[in-house]
């Protein structure tokens, strides 16, 4: 820990170019990955990962340290991409991700996380086709608010019925679902696929 601190206090005159705020939607419970795109196994750099300022991760190739000084068990760091993995995500770990990378001189990669919980609703509707015949019709309405990069399914037991995507950021989505059989057991699940970073 203090080998790490002395290095960052003998570079902070050393400087890169910044790159712009990368913006990243993860739902809760999901992995992220922020990726530095650097190749650490060539040219034994320093990397830092901080969150909100706070020092969270660190490498140094030449000592061969690699360490990570929050929450162990969901934030891992790769000793050979030095990009940042968290699992299991929560609210909490929304905010502003920052990796500096000495290699030579110094880069900055900022990440703004948004880590967002879907809520799901179900509405149910039914009526009758008519008098003479009164065979009661139902639909379902299944919604997700405020997601990202989500896809929405209705399942007849395990066996997908239809399903529908959103790639926008912070919407709202909804699927209908026309009931043939009432006995039958019908869920609604949603699911986020691979974030951008």
């Amino acid at each position: 820990m203090v080998f790490i601190f002395y290095f960052i206090k003998s570079l902070t005159g050393v400087f890169g170019v910044e790159d712009k705020v990368k913006f990243v939607d993860v739902m809760e419970g999901d992995s992220v990955t922020l990726l530095t795109d650097a190749n650490i196994t060539v040219n034994d750099p320093l990397i830092f990962w901080k969150f909100e300022n706070n020092l969270i991760a660190g490498i140094n190739t030449e000592a061969n340290i690699t360490d990570v000084y929050c929450d162990k068990d969901r934030v891992k760091i790769d000793n050979r991409t030095g990009s940042l993995t968290i699992t299991n995500t929560r609210t909490t770990d929304s905010g502003i991700y920052t990796v500096e990378i000495f290699i030579n001189k110094k880069s900055t990669k900022v990440f703004n996380v948004t880590v967002y919980v879907p809520v799901i609703s179900r509405e149910t509707s039914c009526s009758s086709s008519s008098e003479i015949s009164p065979v009661s019709k139902c639909e379902l309405l299944c919604s997700v608010l405020n997601v990202s990069r989500v896809t929405l399914s209705w399942y007849n037991g395990n066996s997908l019925i239809s399903s529908t995507s959103a790639s926008d950021s912070h919407i709202d989505l909804s699927l209908p679902l026309k009931l043939e059989d009432k006995n039958n057991i019908y869920s609604c699940v949603a699911v986020s696929y691979t974030q951008k970073t």
